[in-house]
């Protein structure tokens, strides 16, 4: 999704029957992050996809703006854990 246009067309056909989380995969949806919060019950962050749009140094600072633009409204967050602590 890149949009929160996107994510509001989902949440009327979903209609209250589901949560709605938001896969944060593209520079536009992270550009778009506080709409798309606004519309969603949280993000996950796809952090490979963003590494092939952004540079890789920049995914990291990108990913823990997500997460916590996410917890400051209290929402829920996904992002995978960092492969050099396992």
């Amino acid at each position: 999704m890149q949009h929160a246009g996107d994510m509001a067309a989902l949440r009327r056909i979903v209609d209250g029957r589901a949560a709605i989380l938001a896969k944060i995969e593209k520079p536009a949806a992270v550009n778009d992050l506080e709409a798309i919060l606004d519309v969603s019950d949280g993000v996950m962050v796809a952090r490979g996809d963003l590494g092939v749009e952004l540079a890789p140094e920049e995914v990291p600072v990108v990913q823990k703006r997500i997460v916590r633009a996410a917890r400051r409204r209290g929402a829920r967050s996904s992002s995978p854990p960092d492969a050099g602590n396992r």
